[in-house]
C-alpha cells in the first residue's frame, strides 16, 4: 500500500463522517412545533372573568429555529361539512404573523367556546391545526376528556381510538 492507497482510505472515512456529521446536524436544527388544545378554561387573573369557558391553544416551539406562524384553526372532518356548513374553524384571536423564537415563550390563543355546544356530535374528531409561514401544518393530539360542551355525546370508543392515535403519534419522529 502505498501513499496514494493511504490517502484514500482516509479521504473516504474522513468524507463518511463529515456526511453523517452533517445529516446529525440538519436533523436536529428543524423547526419543530408542539401544539396542544385544552377545552373548558375558566377565565382568572387578566383574562376577562366571564361566565364563558374558554377553550385554549397553547403553541410552543421546541426546535432549534425560530418560527413564523401564519394562523390556527381547527379542521372538521370532511363527513361532518354539510351539518357545520364550514371546513373549518379559524380561531380569530390567533396569530396573525407570530413568530416565537427558539426556547421562547409559547404563544397561547384564547377563544370562547359558548358556540361550540352545536357541534357536540364531533367533539372527539375535532384538533388544533397550526400552520406556518412555509405553509406547514402541525396539529395537537386528538381530545380523550369529554368537555362540558358536548352534553351527552361520550364516544368511549371513538376516545379509546384517540389514546392510542396520541401514543402512536408521540413515538413517531
Amino acid at each position: 500500500m502505498d501513499l496514494k492507497d493511504a490517502l484514500g482510505v482516509i479521504g473516504t472515512i474522513t468524507g463518511s463522517l463529515g456526511l453523517g456529521v452533517s445529516l446529525l446536524v440538519y436533523f436536529r436544527d428543524r423547526a419543530k412545533v408542539l401544539v396542544t388544545l385544552s377545552f373548558d378554561m375558566q377565565g382568572f387573573g387578566d383574562v376577562p372573568e366571564v361566565l364563558d369557558k374558554y377553550f385554549v391553544v397553547n403553541i410552543f416551539n421546541v426546535g432549534r429555529r425560530a418560527i413564523y406562524l401564519s394562523h390556527a384553526h381547527i379542521p372538521i372532518p370532511r363527513w361532518a361539512y354539510k351539518r357545520s356548513g364550514a371546513s373549518h374553524f379559524l380561531l380569530g384571536s390567533g396569530l396573525q404573523g407570530v413568530t416565537i423564537a427558539e426556547g421562547g415563550a409559547p404563544h397561547m390563543v384564547l377563544t370562547r367556546q359558548h358556540e361550540l355546544s352545536k357541534y357536540a356530535e364531533i367533539w372527539p374528531h375535532l384538533r388544533a391545526a397550526v400552520i406556518d409561514a412555509a405553509g406547514r401544518h402541525y396539529y395537537s393530539d386528538w381530545p380523550t376528556v369529554k368537555p362540558d360542551w358536548a352534553g351527552d355525546h361520550s364516544h368511549r370508543f371513538r376516545v379509546f381510538t384517540n389514546k392510542i392515535r396520541n401514543r402512536l403519534r408521540r413515538m413517531r419522529p
